[in-house]
């Protein structure tokens, strides 16, 4: 394959959304001919396993804030970076987040190379130190994971961009008993999942209150599925979800998984799927359970009610609060009609406005102009 070179650099030490999502992209962009180059940090080697095994190259960068560095030294890193770009025939730098930006933004300037930047988050601008905001003015265009993240970004940074969501097609996976087998759910059991790293955002305590809510329906499970183990924040947050069911009176109904490479496959062993989530971009976990054939309820925060249309294509609850989500629980599990009809819009949805026919389509626009400009 001798099409167009693309340096994808990502900048955290654990999979998770913004891996997955990265890898998708670069699957379509190797179908539509483009070859591709993956940098990832000196200490993230489960996310350089996980491109590795996928058969892309990976180098390992070492991570340079303008806000953390002395300005001379920050410069000679992107020199060193820039020679390194140019040598490989690098012809598009595509930045996974806001955070490989900053790093790598200086470095795509020098090699005179056109610069894209892939917003997945949902980010507080006025928090981020203004040094490493600085490099984003060298970012030639955006591509925003959807319109909430779009809408954070200061007018001159939102018209450089576009809303670019992630696609998925449909896959049900095979095997529910057998999964289900594994963490000893029964058919009588209702099992709700989530699939998410173990970190504070995604509210894991307002799940636990809406299920001491409803204690009654010993039926139901709760399967976790996640990073809870690579970085402290995740190894915290773990003692605390077993703290918390513990007292509650329901350790035996929350099972957390830890790290899985068979997420598809984990789908089929639930009944439901939740994420209740203080803040989200476009979560591509919601599409993946709606094209796994489940029914969603989420917290109507960031891009979530872009990708559930609430009452349509799944509930959605108020964040933060333990008593809307329990009755969002309770409707999805008693009524199997309407199970039923939220998954079949979802579907349709899916197919309409995510499918993986619309963004190659997209990707392809995008990235042909940016080479050529």
């Amino acid at each position: 394959m001798n099409g167009p070179l693309i340096a994808h650099v990502l900048p955290y030490q654990a999979v998770g959304g913004t891996e997955i999502g990265t890898l998708r992209l670069l699957q379509v962009a190797r179908d539509l001919g483009y070859r591709n180059l993956v940098y990832c940090r000196p200490d993230a080697d489960s996310t350089a396993d996980l491109f590795s095994r996928a058969g892309y190259p990976v180098q390992r960068f070492t991570p340079s804030y303008p806000g953390r560095l002395h300005w001379p030294h920050w410069l000679a890193h992107g020199l060193r970076w820039a020679f390194a770009l140019r040598r490989q025939g690098v012809q598009l730098v595509h930045s996974a987040d806001l955070a490989a930006a900053s790093q790598v933004a200086l470095a795509a300037r020098l090699a005179g190379l056109p610069h894209l930047t892939h917003i997945r988050c949902l980010f507080d601008i006025g928090a981020i130190p203004p040094a490493d905001l600085y490099p984003l003015r060298w970012v030639d265009h955006f591509a925003f994971v959807c319109r909430a993240a779009q809408q954070r970004f200061p007018q001159p940074w939102q018209s450089r961009g576009q809303v670019l969501y992630d696609a998925i097609a449909a896959a049900p996976s095979p095997g529910r008993e057998l999964h289900r087998a594994e963490f000893g759910f029964t058919p009588e059991h209702f099992v709700f999942g989530m699939v998410a790293r173990l970190g504070p955002p995604k509210d894991f305590d307002t799940l636990i209150d809406a299920a001491a809510l409803c204690r009654e329906q010993t039926h139901w499970r709760f399967l976790l599925i996640g990073d809870r183990e690579s970085e402290p924040v995740y190894r915290e947050t773990y003692q605390q979800i077993l703290q918390r069911t513990a007292a509650a009176g329901l350790a035996d109904r929350f099972v957390c998984t830890g790290h899985r490479s068979d997420v598809p496959a984990l789908l089929s062993a639930l009944d439901a799927f939740v994420l209740c989530s203080h803040s989200e971009g476009f979560p591509l976990s919601i599409l993946e359970a709606q094209s796994a054939g489940l029914p969603v309820v989420a917290s109507a925060v960031g891009g979530i009610p872009e990708a559930v249309l609430d009452g349509e294509t799944g509930l959605l609850h108020a964040p933060a609060d333990a008593p809307s989500l329990a009755t969002a629980l309770r409707r999805l599990a008693g009524e199997a009609s309407l199970r039923q009809q939220l998954c079949d819009e979802a579907g349709r949805r899916l197919a309409a406005e995510f499918a993986p026919a619309v963004f190659r389509q997209q990707l392809q626009s995008l990235y042909g102009r940016m080479i050529r400009q």
